[in-house]
Formats: structure tokens, C-alpha cells, sequence
């Protein structure tokens, strides 16, 4: 496995990392790293490269993705699971990127024989329906679920150039997936949670408020591509039993992001109400948790207000926490005023 020893030159001569690395790393942070210092240890580029937003490289968050996608092609620790194709033998490039056969879930292989069956969580990571932050909204959490006692599946969904509803099609299905094979997971199928960051927020906020409706899509594209695997799911459930929703979009109608609506509807006015998940919240909907911090400079936090405000007037059960510090995009939050979240996100779901 590599180390803060290994250069990035000699991450990127590993077998096929070239094409694996951009699916789980960001293609942006990828090109980053300057071309003299492509030989230099990894641990010399933290000290001399400063991102944009003043902190330097991550070099962990490097490795951790390199890693991974040496245990995912070594068939180690790591399972992919393709949602809407089944297949024994699966690999997710480069090549398969934006197109249904991207669409996966990433989990930790587990032997579930006499094991206690776990509470289930679905990580969505955020990336403005643009792109997906793997590591940090999605790798790191599901580490941190893991050690409270969850099976954590990351989804790996379609964002932009696919509009809406293809990237909600993807979590619905992987909700019901999840569900269909609750004891081949080791699972319980009736404490499901889905956790979002930002714009994968958004699409938790989005599925939990019209579950029927999202599935309907998906049993429509199953009946036409995949009428065996729609049998399947017809009489399991989209709804999750547990909403966290980490600094999320919320509304396309007032304070909101506006790259998110773009990336997600291509500009089509006519789904700015529709999607605005202020106005979707019911008496119905699942227990949430929601966070976010009062300097975030890219989401209002206005956003994470709205959807307590849409919670309470619906006498929904929820928590809504606001820290003073940590800004977008913080995962973990490590060293913010925000650290604590996850820990109150457990116990509140307890």
C-alpha cells in the first residue's frame, strides 16, 4: 500500500491507475500537484503545495484513494456492487463514468455468518451534481459509520450531464438493493439510513420526501431494460427509515446554489418548485438529522434552516445543529467547531 514515503509518480505507474484514480479521486486534485514535484515523497508536497482555500494538499485523502483502488482491483477488502446491472466481476473505470453501468454501491466485504445483524447506512457524497467527493464525504464517513456499528455502502451515482431524475433513480434503487439482500448484507432492513453531503444532501432530502414517485421511475426503466430485476423490487420500499443531511442543498427557490440546479435540471425553470425540498416535507417524513456551519460561504445556511423550519411545522422528529465554524465541504469537520456533529447525528438516531 502506498505511504507519504511514495511519490505521486509512482502512484500513477501502478496498473491501470491512470484510468481507476479519476473515478475516485477528484480529477481537479489529481492535476494539482505541480509537475516538479511529481518525484518528490508525498509528504514534501504537503509542505510545499497550498490549495486554493489556504490549507495545504491532503495527501491523506490522496493515499486513501490510490488505496482503495488497489484493494478494489486486488479483489481485497473492497465490493462493488453494480445496481442496474447485475454482474459477478465488476470494476468501475474511467470509461464507464456517466453512464448507468457507472451506477454501483461501494462497501467493505464482511463474513456475516453468527455476526449480529447491523443497522444500514447509504453515503451520498456531494460535488453540486457535478461531481462526487469520494474520500471526504464519502470513504472517511463510511469509516466513521463502520466504527459505530453500521454497514456502510457508498453510492457511486450519475451527476451531470444526467438530470434529474437519474441521480434520485440511482439512490431509490440502491435503497431497495440494500433491502432486497438485508441478510446477505447482514443487515436490518427496517433501520436503513441515507447520509448526504451538500448536493448529495440535496438527493437524500429528495428521495426521502417522494420515495413512491422516485420509484415508479425506477420500476418504469427496469420494466424497459431489466423486467427480471423489476420483479424484484415492486413490493420493496424506497423510503428510508433515517435522513442525516450534512450542510445540504436544500432550495432552488431562495438562498440557493445555484451550480447544483444547473448541473441537476439544465436550467429547466420549470423544476425550480418541484425540487425545492422546503416545499416537499410532510407529516411522513423519516426521522432527519441536519448540519451545517454559519460560515459557509458556498450554500447559504439558510438552506439547513429551511428544512428544520419545513420539519417542524410538519412535526417531523429531527435535530438541526449550527455550528459557528467550519465552512463547506468540512466531512468530518475535524479541528472546526463543527467535530462533534457526528457523534450527536448517532446518538440523536440511537
Amino acid at each position: 500500500m502506498f505511504t507519504r514515503n511514495n511519490t505521486f509518480s509512482e502512484i500513477m505507474k501502478y496498473p491501470k491507475m491512470e484510468e481507476y484514480l479519476p473515478v475516485y479521486y477528484l480529477d481537479f486534485l489529481i492535476n494539482y500537484i505541480p509537475e516538479d514535484l511529481a518525484d518528490a515523497p508525498l509528504e514534501e508536497v504537503e509542505q510545499r503545495v497550498v490549495m486554493p482555500w489556504g490549507f495545504p494538499y491532503n495527501v491523506d485523502e490522496l493515499l486513501m484513494a490510490a488505496n482503495q483502488v488497489v484493494d478494489i482491483l486486488e479483489k481485497k477488502a473492497y465490493q462493488l456492487i453494480p445496481l442496474w446491472y447485475q454482474s459477478n466481476d465488476y470494476n468501475l473505470d474511467s470509461s464507464k463514468i456517466g453512464k448507468k453501468e457507472s451506477v454501483c454501491l461501494i462497501t467493505k466485504k464482511e463474513d456475516n455468518k453468527g455476526r449480529k445483524t447491523k443497522p444500514a447506512v447509504i453515503i451520498c457524497p456531494g460535488g453540486g451534481y457535478e461531481t462526487k467527493s469520494m474520500v471526504g464525504e464519502g470513504s472517511l464517513m463510511a469509516e466513521r459509520m463502520e466504527q459505530a456499528g453500521y454497514r456502510a455502502f457508498t453510492l457511486y451515482y450519475r451527476v451531470n450531464p444526467n438530470r434529474y431524475p437519474e441521480p434520485q433513480k440511482d439512490l431509490a434503487l440502491a435503497i431497495m438493493h440494500v433491502r432486497a439482500n438485508a441478510d446477505m448484507y447482514g443487515v436490518d432492513a427496517g433501520n436503513l439510513m441515507i447520509m448526504g453531503s451538500s448536493a448529495g444532501a440535496h438527493l437524500c432530502a429528495l428521495v426521502a420526501a417522494q420515495p413512491e414517485k422516485i420509484k415508479g421511475f425506477v420500476l418504469d426503466d427496469l420494466e424497459k431494460e431489466r423486467s427480471e430485476m423489476k420483479e424484484i423490487f415492486e413490493n420493496i420500499s424506497a423510503k428510508p427509515n433515517k435522513v442525516c443531511l450534512n450542510y445540504p442543498v436544500i432550495s432552488f427557490e431562495k438562498e440557493q446554489h445555484k451550480d447544483s440546479f444547473v448541473a441537476l435540471t439544465g436550467k429547466d425553470e420549470s423544476l425550480r418548485t418541484e425540487l425545492s425540498v422546503e416545499n416537499l416535507v410532510d407529516e411522513t417524513y423519516p426521522k432527519c438529522f441536519v448540519w451545517a456551519c454559519e460560515d459557509d460561504s458556498l450554500v447559504p445556511v439558510a438552506n439547513s434552516k429551511m428544512m428544520g423550519e419545513a420539519l417542524d411545522k410538519h412535526h417531523v422528529e429531527h435535530q438541526l445543529c449550527i455550528y459557528p465554524t467550519g465552512g463547506h465541504g468540512c466531512g468530518l469537520a475535524k479541528g472546526t467547531s463543527a467535530e462533534s456533529w457526528s457523534e450527536e447525528m448517532l446518538q440523536f438516531m440511537k
